[in-house]
C-alpha cells in the first residue's frame, strides 16, 4: 500500500513538473442561493393586527419645569427606543399634566421586525481546502453558530473573503417588548432634583402613584418603583381623584376629556390665554404678554379655570413693577393692567387673574 501511494505521489509531481508547476486557483467556496429576508418573512404592512399602545405615568404634582423637561425627553426617547426595539408604528403623541405623563403610540406592529444577522467567521482560505471542501475550521464555526454547513456563505469583508453565518432573528411579540421597554423609558427620565419615597429606592421628580399600560385592550404587565401597571387612572384632585378605568388605549383621550382633564399642554395654554383676555376685557384691562408665565401656569393645572380678583386700593400705591413681580413670582397670577384716568397713556394695576384645576362643570371659556 505504501509503495502504491508513493508511486501516485511521484507520478503527480512529474506531471506538475512537465506543466511548469502552475498555481491552482482555489475554488470559490460554494455560496448557496438564499432567499432574502423579505421572501422568507411575511411582513403584514396593513393596519390589521396593529394596535394602539398607551403608557400613563401617574404622579404627585410635578414642578412646572420638570413637566416640560419630561415631555421634551419623552418626545426624543420614544421614537428612538421603538426604532431600536424594531417595533414599527404609525406615529405617536406625547402629552402631560402636573399629575400624569402620557405616551401614546398609534398602529403598533404586533411583533418586532425580523432581522437578518451575518456573523463573520474564519477567512475563506482557512475554512476551505484546495478542493473547496470545508475544513475543521468551517465545520466548527457552523456548529458554534447553529447553522448547517451548506448554509455558510463567503463574503467580501474589508478587502478579504470570509466565511459568514447568516441567521434570522425572529421578532418577539410587541407585548413582551413593551413590558421591558416601558420601565426602561421611565428610568431614563432625568430631573435636576429627585426624591425617593419607598423601599425600592427609585428616584423620580415626584412619587409615582399609578401606571396605566395598555396595548389595545390588554394590560402590558410590568412593575416600576413598587407600582404595578394596570388600566386604572385618576381624575381631577378637586373631585377627590376618582378612579377611572381605561378599557382600551384608543379610548384614553376621549375619556380624559369626558372627565375634565386636558392632557395637552398646548391646549391648556390656549385655554388660559382666552380666559385671561376675556376676563381682563370685562374690566377694561389687558394681560401683558408673558410667554414664560403662561407656560408655567399651563404646567400647574389639569383643567384651567380662571378667577379674577382685585386689590384694596391701599396696596396699589406700591410701584407697578413691584406688584407685578410679586404676583408672577410668588402667586403665579396674571396682572390685569388698565389705563390711568388722566389720559396720559400710563397704565395701572386693576386686578389679577389666577388659575386652578377646575372640573367638567367649570367655565373653560376655551
Amino acid at each position: 500500500m505504501r509503495e502504491l501511494a508513493r508511486g501516485v505521489a511521484e507520478a503527480y509531481l512529474k506531471q506538475r513538473e512537465e506543466m511548469g508547476y502552475p498555481w491552482r486557483e482555489r475554488p470559490s467556496a460554494p455560496v448557496p442561493k438564499r432567499p432574502s429576508i423579505q421572501e422568507r418573512v411575511r411582513h403584514d404592512t396593513t393596519i390589521q393586527g396593529h394596535l394602539d399602545a398607551l403608557l400613563e405615568i401617574g404622579t404627585e404634582e410635578l414642578p412646572a419645569r420638570d413637566l416640560s423637561l419630561a415631555i421634551e425627553q419623552l418626545r426624543e426617547a420614544v421614537p428612538r427606543m421603538l426604532e431600536e426595539a424594531r417595533l414599527e408604528h404609525g406615529g405617536g403623541r406625547i402629552a402631560g399634566t402636573p399629575r400624569r405623563l402620557v405616551v401614546y403610540v398609534e398602529g403598533l406592529a404586533p411583533k418586532q421586525r425580523d432581522v437578518e444577522k451575518a456573523v463573520k467567521g474564519p477567512p475563506a482560505q482557512v475554512a476551505y481546502d484546495a478542493e473547496g471542501k470545508p475544513t475543521r475550521a468551517a465545520i466548527g464555526f457552523a456548529k458554534s453558530q447553529g447553522v448547517a454547513l451548506e448554509d455558510l456563505e463567503v463574503r467580501e469583508i474589508e478587502g478579504g473573503k470570509y466565511v459568514v453565518a447568516v441567521k434570522v432573528e425572529e421578532g418577539r411579540p410587541a407585548m413582551e417588548v413593551l413590558a421591558e421597554l416601558w420601565p426602561q423609558l421611565i428610568a431614563s427620565l432625568r430631573f435636576p432634583l429627585t426624591m425617593r419615597w419607598n423601599e425600592t429606592g427609585v428616584a423620580f421628580s415626584r412619587p409615582i402613584r399609578w401606571l396605566v399600560a395598555l396595548l389595545g385592550d390588554a394590560v402590558v404587565p410590568f412593575e416600576y418603583a413598587g407600582v404595578r401597571s394596570g388600566r386604572t387612572t385618576r381624575g381631577l384632585r378637586p373631585q377627590g381623584s376618582p378612579e377611572i378605568v381605561v378599557g382600551r388605549a384608543e379610548d384614553y383621550f376621549a375619556l380624559m376629556e369626558e372627565n375634565g382633564i386636558v392632557v395637552d399642554v398646548e391646549k391648556r395654554r390656549e385655554m388660559i390665554r382666552r380666559q385671561a383676555e376675556r376676563l381682563a376685557a370685562e374690566v377694561g384691562g389687558r394681560i401683558p404678554d408673558d410667554p414664560a408665565l403662561l407656560e408655567e401656569v399651563a404646567n400647574l393645572v389639569e383643567h384651567p379655570t380662571a378667577l379674577r380678583g382685585s386689590f384694596d386700593p391701599e396696596y396699589l400705591k406700591l410701584p407697578k413693577e413691584v406688584l407685578i413681580t410679586v404676583m408672577k413670582k410668588h402667586q403665579r397670577y396674571f396682572p390685569v393692567v388698565g389705563k390711568l384716568g388722566n389720559g396720559n397713556g400710563h397704565r395701572r394695576i386693576v386686578g389679577f387673574l389666577r388659575h386652578r384645576s377646575g372640573d367638567r362643570h367649570a367655565d373653560d371659556t376655551g
